[in-house]
């Protein structure tokens, strides 16, 4: 999901998202948590942190599923 699509998401529905990878060669899945949208400041923080975590999986070789 593009930034803009997940920042409209959440302005406009409150919704979540978690974002779900897979290792190729292990066949394991990990997933990074999603949050809700409470408010500019709370929703830029969580994005930063879902960002890192995908980023975290993906040097351990996971992919975005």
């Amino acid at each position: 999901m593009s930034r803009a699509a997940l920042l409209a998401c959440l302005m406009l529905t409150g919704c979540t998202s978690t974002i779900m990878l897979r290792h190729p060669v292990s066949g394991q899945e990990r997933s990074c948590p999603g949050f809700t949208y409470w408010g500019h400041v709370q929703m830029n923080t969580d994005y930063n942190l879902l960002r890192s975590c995908v980023a975290d999986y993906q040097r351990q070789g996971y992919e975005r599923r």
